[in-house]
Parts: structure tokens; C-alpha cells; sequence
């Protein structure tokens, strides 16, 4: 006979990872409960609880992986030029306002909730502080004035924008995209 070991539900802790994140971002965190996530992922609640320790757990888990993916705007920044730099960031920005409607509705809603986030603030304060030290950086080599504040301009304009497009029908993206790529010049390179 051959030894066969018992393994937990294969793939259990990315279905209850997207189960949690769709009910977070259509009911909210405070309204979710753990019980609901096993009943959306179509698993026990013990299965829960092995991943993960409590719900704040899973939004945990949850948020570095949108943290992980949102590093990639920056992927290459020592070899890029400035402009290529935020021609980067403002592409990626645009993709993830258009395809993740469901993260930033997430994102917007937790952050509205700051006893909810309270204990992602300082990690979301260091990926902040890295995000705003590349642009400043690449505002900066590009002769801005006030690199530190554009850099916070820039991602002013692009959360404001994102609240837009989730918010209004036939919001004119493609063409924000591309005023704001004009506004910075970043067509010539």
C-alpha cells in the first residue's frame, strides 16, 4: 500500500484570500464575517482558521498582496529615465483604476474605516514613503520646482481619479491618461 499523506483543500488559502476580498469589497470588512467567508469559499470555518488566525488575518494577507502587485509600478525604476519612470507609473496606475475596480473600492472603503486599517498603517506608511521617494526622485532629475509636493500632486490626481471612475459612468479615462502623460510631457521619450 502506498503512504499517502493528508493534506489540507488544495489551493484553500487562495480561495478563501479572494472569497474574503469580493465580500469585503461588495459587503465591507465590518460586515463580513468569518463564518461568510467559509460559506463563500465553499469551506469550513476550521480551514479558515488554519490559514489564519482571525479576519483582521485575512485582510492582512489581503492587503500585501495588492501591496505586492502595486510594487510593480516601480519594477526597473533604477534603470528607467525619469520620464520612462513615471510614464510607469502613471500606465500601471491607469490599468489598475480600470481593471481592479474591486480593489480600490476595497482600498477606499477600509481607508474611510481607520480603526479597521489600523494595524496596516505602518506598512501602507512605508510603501507610501518608498512610492513618494522614487517620484520625488524622478520629478526631481526632471528640474521640477517642488518635486516632493508633485509627487504628491500626481498621486492626489490619480486617487481622485480612481474615486471618479468608480463612482460615474462613462468617466472619460483613456483621455485623463493621456492629459495627464501631456501634462508632464512624458510623449517625447
Amino acid at each position: 500500500m502506498q503512504n499517502v499523506t493528508t493534506k489540507p483543500h488544495e489551493n484553500a488559502r487562495e480561495k478563501i484570500l479572494e472569497a474574503a476580498f469580493n465580500l469585503f469589497a461588495v459587503k465591507g470588512y465590518l460586515s463580513t464575517s468569518v463564518g461568510s467567508i467559509a460559506e463563500e469559499a465553499a469551506l469550513s470555518k476550521g480551514l479558515i482558521y488554519y490559514y489564519f488566525t482571525s479576519k483582521e488575518d485575512i485582510l492582512n494577507a489581503i492587503f500585501e498582496l495588492i501591496m505586492k502587485e502595486n510594487t510593480a509600478m516601480f519594477k526597473d525604476s533604477d534603470i528607467l529615465s525619469p520620464r520612462q519612470l513615471l510614464r510607469q507609473v502613471i500606465s500601471y496606475s491607469f490599468n489598475a483604476i480600470h481593471r481592479q475596480t474591486n480593489v480600490l473600492k476595497l482600498i477606499m472603503a477600509l481607508m474611510a474605516q481607520p480603526k479597521v486599517v489600523k494595524g496596516l498603517m505602518n506598512e501602507l506608511e512605508s510603501v507610501r514613503k518608498e512610492w513618494m521617494a522614487e517620484l520625488a526622485k524622478a520629478f526631481k532629475a526632471l528640474g521640477y520646482k517642488n518635486p516632493e509636493l508633485e509627487g504628491y500632486l500626481l498621486c492626489s490626481m490619480l486617487d481622485g481619479i480612481a474615486l471618479a471612475y468608480i463612482s460615474q459612468q462613462n468617466y472619460p479615462l483613456r483621455e485623463m491618461q493621456d492629459f495627464i502623460e501631456m501634462k508632464y510631457d512624458l510623449n517625447g521619450e
